[in-house]
């Protein structure tokens, strides 16, 4: 599970952890296990949510009484348009040359790739508004952010609202938009 409280990895092994507390309060089911918090509300009498503390709520449903659970074995892997598959390579290619030369901490290729990842992001930004989880998936949006965190101030600051929008309405990581915002804010 990573940041946001998506499952990104489904492994074979099952784990059976000890509930540590509980305790029913105010409609709610609060457990403890392995030191996290999760609160279980029930919705009706066949679907529940499950939340992690500062994660967002995994809906549940209730498998009818004799009928067959099918865990899943692999996370569904989602289809791209050309177009988008062409934008997600883009976007790979840039954080890859971003990343090279900040790894090495080259400040003149640094510069450069900040340079050249700039009119993209530009172009970016006037086709799409902004990449996001459901344009282009949560890693290219990611790659996205990461991007523009490495642009000027004034670039930031433009991209700001966009990003905050999309992150309100869970297009985009909350934790990415606090980084830019506090980034802004210096």
């Amino acid at each position: 599970m990573d940041q946001d409280g998506d499952v990104t990895k489904i492994g074979r092994d099952r784990i059976t952890l000890p509930v540590q507390k509980s305790r029913l309060r105010q409609g709610k089911l609060e457990i403890v296990i392995n030191d996290d918090q999760f609160v279980m509300m029930l919705v009706d009498h066949l679907h529940a949510s499950l939340q992690l503390h500062g994660m967002r709520p995994w809906n549940l449903e209730r498998a009818q009484a004799g009928s067959a659970v099918i865990l899943a074995r692999s996370l569904l892997q989602r289809m791209y348009t050309k177009e988008i598959q062409a934008l997600r390579a883009q976007l790979g290619a840039l954080v890859k040359q971003d990343q090279d030369a900040r790894l090495v901490f080259d400040e003149g290729r640094m510069a450069a790739a900040d340079a050249n990842s700039r009119a993209e992001i530009l172009r970016f930004s006037s086709q799409y508004g902004c990449v996001t989880r459901s344009l282009a998936g949560k890693d290219a949006a990611h790659n996205f952010w990461l991007l523009v965190q490495h642009q000027t101030p004034e670039m930031q600051r433009l991209l700001l609202p966009v990003l905050e929008n999309n992150a309100r309405n869970g297009n985009a990581s909350m934790g990415n938009y606090a980084y830019l915002y506090d980034r802004v804010q210096v």
